[in-house]
């Protein structure tokens, strides 16, 4: 007797698989290895109707062949080739990129910065390179096949993986590929794989790899107009106001030449190419930052000149001596204004505020200060003397600390004597 059980959604030995998305011949799944290492992978998988197509089938099989010739940092690595006969559906387990694809993060983030694009382009150059020497033509190059690996964050754009190689061409292999075939993405595609009998030659992934270039800076597809793309996306860089340095405008344009001859002759050339620029971009961006930091330093020394000459200005024009209070030092019984200068026998110090100099407004910087011995009232001054040697233990001094004045006694308690001081003061007024 037999039971209805759930369809299993991912092939055996895979778990937890959810769709990434699809295309013309088949479906992408991410899912977890159940057992071994328990990797998280991808699996592409062709659709049964195709599966039963001899051209189909030859085509998944280039893929396959083209992948597991390649061994390489920045191209999406194969790890086996499987059949799910519950499904009738043959799949491939792939590298999975947790970032997504470029053209997400264009989506998310808009374009990248010339340094940014000069560099993830180098990068992606040496890998087509690579797989050139292996006489493997992409052919379908475009920010949707490249994959970021490293998260999605701006650093992802360190560790690009070129994938989707379906419409894949080994050189040394012929039969696939009829005359009236059309294979790519219209808005990537170079002129010959338009044309009936264009013949895909390196160049052509030199082509995608201008396209790739150019959207990266401008995301002409978000915002095209109808018309024919090459054209198009070169009149799109240059009207475009975000100024693009022009070594990179230089570069794409001559990735993006009609003629295959015209562009670069392969990926390597234009690694080299784009890495000189990157240099010279670099150069620029260090040369404007030392010219920023001597304008700020020039800035920096003439305010400090300035400052100086004014604080000279001031100091000449403000500073000044002037009797401008009187202490008295004296025993217990004092009125209220002087009561704070009597000690009692303790050492005492008090703060003289500008406003006792008769100094109300603006803001007063002492200098200098001293004292002396204030002889008035018919009394002279060997006559105060005499009373400061009976009343003082320390003599009153002057302290300045940061443009305040204050003074500084000790005194034996007699209620009979008093001592007068004048203070003289140097100081700075500002308004």
């Amino acid at each position: 007797m037999s039971t209805n059980s759930a369809k299993p959604n991912a092939p055996p030995g895979y778990t937890d698989a959810v769709e990434l998305g699809e295309g013309g011949m088949g479906r992408v799944f991410k899912a977890k290895e159940a057992a071994g290492l328990g990797r998280t992978v991808a699996l592409k998988m062709i659709r049964p109707r195709f599966s039963e197509t001899i051209e189909s089938k030859a085509r998944f099989d280039v893929e396959c062949k083209a992948l597991a010739s390649l061994v390489h940092p920045n191209i999406i690595r194969l790890y086996g080739v499987h059949f799910w006969e519950e499904e009738n559906q043959h799949y491939m387990v792939l590298d999975f990129c947790e970032g997504g694809s470029l053209q997400k993060y264009l989506v998310d983030n808009g374009p990248l910065n010339a340094v940014q694009a000069v560099k993830l382009l180098t990068i992606l150059s040496r890998a087509v390179h690579y797989f050139h020497g292996k006489n493997v033509l992409h052919r379908d190059l475009k920010p949707d096949n490249v994959f970021l690996c490293g998260g999605t964050n701006s650093m992802a754009l360190d560790a690009p993986m070129l994938g989707d190689f379906g419409i894949a061409k080994l050189l040394d292999e012929t039969g696939l590929t009829r005359t009236g075939d059309v294979f790519g993405s219209p808005d990537f595609m170079a002129p010959e794989q338009k044309s009936s009998g264009g013949t895909a030659t390196p160049q052509t992934d030199v082509y995608g790899l201008g396209a790739i270039l150019c959207e990266c800076l401008t995301q002409w597809t978000l915002a095209r107009e109808i018309g024919d793309p090459r054209n198009a996306r070169i009149g799109w860089l240059e009207s475009l106001d975000v100024k693009v340095p022009r070594c990179l405008k230089e570069i794409c344009k001559k990735c993006l030449e009609e003629n295959p001859q015209d562009r670069f002759s392969n990926a390597g050339e234009l690694a080299d190419a784009l890495e000189n620029c990157g240099e010279r971009l670099m150069m620029r961006r260090a040369s404007n930052w030392r010219g920023v930091a001597v304008a700020i330093f020039a800035i920096v020394m003439i305010a400090f000149l300035m400052l100086s000459c004014l604080w000279y200005w001031f100091g000449s024009q403000s500073a000044q001596r002037l009797d401008v209070v009187r202490v008295t030092t004296h025993g217990e019984k004092a009125n209220s204004v002087d009561n704070r200068f009597a000690s009692n026998g303790q050492l005492q110090r008090v703060e003289l505020t500008p406003y006792e100099f008769g100094l109300s407004k603006g803001h007063v910087w002492i200098k200098s200060a001293r004292l002396e011995i204030a002889a008035t009232d018919g009394e002279d001054k060997a006559s105060y003397e005499k009373q400061e040697s009976a009343m003082c233990v320390v003599k009153p001094r002057c302290i300045v600390e940061s443009g305040r004045l204050f003074i500084e006694w000790q005194s034996k308690a007699k209620e009979n004597h008093a001592v007068g001081y004048n203070v003289f003061i140097e100081y700075l007024k500002f308004p």
